[in-house]
C-alpha cells in the first residue's frame, strides 16, 4: 500500500494522466502495437495484488494481458484507416459501483465500471471504442477488458 494512496476513493472521471493513457491506447489500436498502451491496462501485480485465485498472475495473464492485446488487434482490423486514427475525447461509463469482496473475485473492494468509451477521430469522421470494463486501482482507472 503506498503512503498517502486510497484505495476505497472513488477516482476522477476525468483527468490529464486519464486522457493521456486513454490516447497511448488509440495510438495502440492505429499501430497494432499493445504495448503501446501498458499504462492504459490494469497492471498484472494490481490484479496480483487484489484478485483471489491460485495463481492470480497466470489469471491475469490469460484473462486481461492475452486479452487485451487480441482486442486491440481487433480494434485495428475493424476500424478501416485506423492508421490514422486521433484521440478525441473519453469518457467513464454511467453505472459505477463498488465490487463486493468475494471468494475467487475481488480480494477487495475496487470501483469498477462497464461500457466506457473513447471517442477518436479518422479522417475526419468519429467513432468510438468501447471499453467492456475498467478497474481502479491506486486512485486511477485502468482497462480490464476491451470489447
Amino acid at each position: 500500500q503506498d503512503a498517502g494512496v486510497d484505495d476505497t476513493a472513488m477516482p476522477p472521471a476525468s483527468s490529464e494522466e486519464l486522457n493521456a493513457r486513454m490516447r497511448h491506447l488509440v495510438e495502440a489500436i492505429a499501430q497494432d502495437n499493445p504495448e503501446l498502451a501498458v499504462d492504459a491496462l490494469l497492471p498484472r501485480d494490481a490484479y496480483v495484488a487484489a484478485f483471489d485465485a491460485q495463481d492470480p498472475g497466470k489469471v491475469w495473464e490469460r484473462k486481461v494481458g492475452n486479452a487485451f492485446r487480441k482486442q486491440v488487434h481487433a480494434a485495428h482490423k475493424r476500424l478501416k484507416g485506423s492508421e490514422r486514427a486521433t484521440f478525441v475525447a473519453f469518457e467513464i461509463g454511467k453505472s459505477v459501483v463498488q465490487t463486493t469482496p468475494r471468494k475467487r473475485e475481488w480480494k477487495r473492494a475496487l470501483w469498477r465500471v462497464k461500457r466506457s468509451k473513447v471517442t477518436l477521430a479518422i479522417d475526419g469522421k468519429q467513432l468510438h471504442v468501447d471499453i467492456g470494463e475498467m478497474i481502479s486501482w491506486r486512485g486511477a482507472w485502468y482497462v480490464s477488458k476491451l470489447r
